[in-house]
């Protein structure tokens, strides 16, 4: 059993830059939790299903893109709501894609979800490191209704020091599409 499992698949511009930043945060993310498996590619539903089983873990950070009835992996979804995720039972989860806490945070198995209900928009290296945020405070064991209103709060003092206008859009965009679904109090 691990921890958490971790899975970024790699397949468009927008994939590749999540995976470039994970591997950035990944030294550092392994001394916060070194009880973590780390998953990169060619994610399918196949392997999904297989490492879960496998890893038997406790929490599941899914990047990549989403939509609001599931989560894309390499080349098609990998879950589904409905269909497969069920394999979500009892595990924290944190959706760092558009989209998909909007049906599978409010209706998942899963014991806990943060993530995103709108598009997630990745404008510069702020909008996209405020995304890592959740998973961070996760992996350092707080509970996600800390993880969540820490990084609400991260946003809020972040906003006004920016002086680009369209980051700070995205930003509030982003801050507002943040949720947050089930037992708050998990933690790993």
């Amino acid at each position: 059993m691990v921890d958490a499992l971790l899975l970024q698949p790699i397949y468009d511009e927008a994939t590749e830059l999540q995976a470039e930043y994970l591997r950035i945060l990944e030294p550092k993310l392994r001394e916060i939790n070194p009880n973590i498996e780390i998953k990169y590619g060619d994610i399918n539903e196949k392997n999904v299903e297989y490492w879960i089983a496998k890893y038997n873990p406790k929490f599941i950070y899914f990047g990549g893109h989403g939509f609001y009835d599931g989560i894309l992996g390499a080349r098609d979804y990998i879950i589904r709501f409905g269909y497969n995720d069920f394999i979500l039972r009892g595990r924290g989860v944190y959706l760092y894609e558009c989209d998909s806490a909007s049906t599978l945070g409010k209706f998942t198995y899963a014991r806990a979800v943060i993530g995103y209900t709108k598009p997630y928009y990745v404008y510069s290296d702020i909008t996209l490191f405020v995304g890592y945020l959740p998973l961070i405070y996760i992996l350092a064991g707080y509970t996600f209704r800390y993880a969540y209103n820490m990084t609400k709060l991260y946003y809020k003092k972040l906003i006004p020091l920016v002086s680009d206008e369209l980051t700070k859009e995205v930003l509030i965009h982003n801050m507002n599409a943040l949720s947050i679904y089930g037992d708050t109090g998990f933690h790993i």
